[in-house]
C-alpha cells in the first residue's frame, strides 16, 4: 500500500478516500453469495486480487509510476525510445491495463535500461511475468536477440505478433491475416450444426455470431472482398442447411435475406457497412482527441491536414497502412457534414456548392 498511498497523495486524493483504499487493500474481507444472500466473512492476507472491481483502477494508478520512471530517464538522456514522423513524437512506453510495450534502442546499454523494471518491482511489490514476456527486434540479428532474451529470461518473437488480439506487422489484404476471425465465425456456427434449429433460430444465431465478431479487426482494417465472401458464404450455408446437414434449395436470393427487417429481409447483412462505420469513427476521434499520443503520432506520419474538416478534397492522400481505408471512409462522412462559416481557412469559396448544390 506504500507506493499506492504515495501516488494517491501525489494526485491530491482526499485523505478519507485514501484511508478507505488502505482498508480495502490491507484488510479486505469477502462474503460468498449462497441462494442470493451473503454468507460468512472470509479474511484475506494478500489484499485485493485480480477480478475485484477496484483492482484495475488501482493497478492503473500504480502502473503510471513505471511510465514516470521511463520519462525521467529519457529526460536525463539515459533511455532512448524512438521518434515518429516529421514532428518527431517520442515513444518509449505504451501501456494498456496489464500489458506494457517498452521501446528502446539496441545497444550495450539496453539491458541496463530494461533494469528499470526491477526498480518498479521493488517500489510496487509487483512482479513481471517474464515467462509470458517477449522481446522483438527489428533489423537485428537473431543471435543477438537470443542473447538478450537469455539475460532477461524471456522469449524471442518476430513480426507479425499478436498484441491485444490484433496482429502487429501483418498485411490486412491477405486472407491469412483474417484467418482468426474466419475460424471464430466457423467455430461458433459448427457447434450448432447438430441441433435441429428452426429457420428463425438459425437467423437469431447468425445475428448473434455476426454482432460478436472481433470488432478490433473491423475497426482498424478494411475487410477484403474475398474475406467478406468467405464469411457470407459460411453464414449462408449454415442458414440454408437441412436438419441432418444436407443441402436444401435456397428459397430466396441471399441479397433479400441480408436486407434490414424494415425492407423485408432478416437483417443478416450489414457487415461491410459496419466495417466502414468503425473506420470512419477513427477519423472523428482524431479530430476530437488532438492531444492524445496516438493522435499526435498519426498526424506526425500522415500530415496534419489529412483528417481536418475540409469542404473539398484533400491536397493528397499519401497514406499508408490502415489509415488509407480510414481516410476514404472519413471522406464519406465529411461529404454529409454541414459547415458553419468561420474564418474561411477550410472552405473553398469558388468551388463549394452554396445554392442548389452548385458553386457560385
Amino acid at each position: 500500500m506504500g507506493l499506492l498511498e504515495k501516488v494517491l497523495q501525489g494526485k491530491n486524493f482526499d485523505p478519507r478516500w485514501i484511508s478507505w483504499m488502505r482498508g480495502c487493500v490491507s484488510n479486505p474481507k469477502f462474503s460468498i453469495f449462497i441462494s442470493g444472500r451473503p454468507r460468512g466473512r472470509i479474511k484475506t492476507t494478500r489484499g485485493i486480487r485480480q477480478g475485484d472491481p477496484f483492482s484495475p483502477f488501482l493497478f492503473l494508478l500504480v502502473s503510471e509510476v513505471l511510465s514516470g520512471l521511463i520519462a525521467r530517464l529519457h529526460e536525463k538522456g539515459k533511455y532512448e525510445g524512438f521518434l515518429v514522423g516529421k514532428d518527431k513524437v517520442h515513444i518509449s512506453i505504451i501501456q494498456f491495463v496489464g500489458d506494457t510495450l517498452l521501446f528502446c534502442k539496441y545497444g550495450d546499454e539496453m539491458i541496463e535500461n530494461l533494469r528499470t523494471i526491477e526498480i518498479f518491482e521493488w517500489c510496487s511489490s509487483q512482479k513481471v511475468n517474464w515467462e509470458k514476456s517477449a522481446i522483438c527486434g527489428i533489423n537485428i540479428e537473431e543471435n543477438k536477440m537470443l542473447s538478450v532474451a537469455a539475460q532477461l529470461n524471456c522469449k524471442v518473437k518476430h513480426l507479425p505478433l499478436m498484441y491485444l488480439g490484433l496482429p502487429l506487422g501483418g498485411y490486412p489484404k491477405n486472407v491469412s491475416f483474417w484467418q482468426p476471425v474466419i475460424d471464430k465465425l466457423q467455430g461458433k456456427l459448427d457447434k450448432w450444426r447438430r441441433f435441429n434449429l428452426s429457420r428463425g433460430g438459425k437467423a437469431t444465431l447468425c445475428k448473434s455470431v455476426h454482432s460478436n465478431l472481433p470488432t478490433y479487426y473491423l475497426s482498424l482494417f478494411l475487410l477484403p472482398e474475398k474475406v467478406l465472401g468467405i464469411m457470407e458464404r459460411t453464414m449462408k450455408n449454415f442458414f440454408w442447411e437441412g436438419h441432418k446437414g444436407g443441402k436444401i434449395n435456397h428459397l430466396v436470393k441471399w441479397e433479400l435475406v441480408t436486407k434490414a427487417q424494415e425492407d423485408g429481409g432478416l437483417g443478416l447483412g450489414g457487415l461491410r457497412a459496419r466495417n466502414l462505420a468503425f473506420l470512419a469513427k477513427w477519423g472523428w476521434r482524431l479530430l476530437h482527441n488532438e492531444n492524445t499520443l496516438w493522435s499526435k503520432v498519426v498526424k506526425s506520419i500522415h500530415r496534419r491536414d489529412m483528417f481536418d474538416w475540409h469542404t473539398s478534397g484533400k491536397v493528397s492522400l499519401n497514406l499508408r497502412s490502415s489509415w488509407i481505408s480510414i481516410s476514404r471512409s472519413w471522406l464519406k462522412v465529411e461529404a454529409l457534414a454541414v459547415y458553419k462559416l468561420g474564418n474561411g481557412s477550410r472552405i473553398a469559396f469558388g468551388s463549394d456548392p452554396w445554392s442548389d448544390n452548385t458553386p457560385l
